[in-house]
């Protein structure tokens, strides 16, 4: 998610747009859109939140975009808001899809991953056998595909973290597709992005993780398609 300047109106041609309201002090759950999300605050405020609780203040004038899939809340200011909201498909019932308790948890362990790979308190073995299916494809960024045994035999420091978002992709009533951003080399000149992609399978009732695959992130954009966020 992110704030930006103005609306990117060329982008927008076409898609369905409308306008919605809130009334004062309303709490928005958690929860996700099956399609990319723009939207311009008229009146009031609202504040969104990732799933790491990461807050981004909106207030009138205001642009945001949601991306597809991904996991957020909101919280109404005193005042109530308005906003007119765009999309590239036609409203209907479950534009907005609800998490319950049981997948927030999952998302928030899948969010842990990254720092548990540092291995600070001697407990990433014991983590990633519980969390890990044993039947994994675990693919590296370098190409290099390994299964759960060989993944537990190793953790090394390099200074991993996670950006705090988790993009849903698919979801059946057994199984999650994700993918979250992680930083290696966080804080230091070298530091790189990655997208990691995440399966997680209900097995015997509990969520594990079956395919991960770590993929580099695509080169930043240029400095005036920033965000002001």
């Amino acid at each position: 998610m992110q704030i930006y300047s103005s609306l990117p109106t060329a982008l927008l041609d076409g898609w369905t747009s409308r306008e919605q309201t809130h009334p004062p002090l309303e709490q928005v759950g958690f929860h996700y859109h099956h399609a990319e999300e723009w939207l311009q605050v008229t009146q009031g405020e609202i504040t969104f939140y990732s799933l790491s609780r990461q807050p981004w203040p909106l207030a009138a004038g205001s642009v945001f975009r949601i991306p597809r899939g991904e996991v957020h809340s909101a919280e109404i200011g005193a005042a109530g808001v308005t906003y007119r909201m765009y999309v590239p498909i036609e409203f209907g019932a479950g534009f907005s899809i609800p998490l319950d308790a049981g997948e927030l948890k999952l998302l928030a362990t899948n969010l842990e991953f990254p720092l548990r790979e540092e291995n600070a308190d001697g407990g990433a073995g014991r983590f990633f056998t519980e969390h890990l299916s044993d039947h994994l494809a675990f693919c590296r960024a370098n190409g290099d595909v390994v299964g759960k045994k060989t993944y537990l035999e190793k953790f090394t420091a390099m200074g991993r973290s996670s950006d705090g978002t988790v993009c849903i992709l698919n979801r059946t009533a057994d199984a999650v597709l994700l993918s979250t951003g992680v930083t290696v080399g966080t804080g230091t000149p070298g530091a790189k992005s990655f997208t990691n992609l995440r399966l997680f399978k209900q097995e015997d009732g509990v969520w594990k993780c079956r395919v991960w695959v770590n993929v580099p992130a695509a080169p930043s954009p240029p400095a005036a398609a920033l965000p002001i966020m």
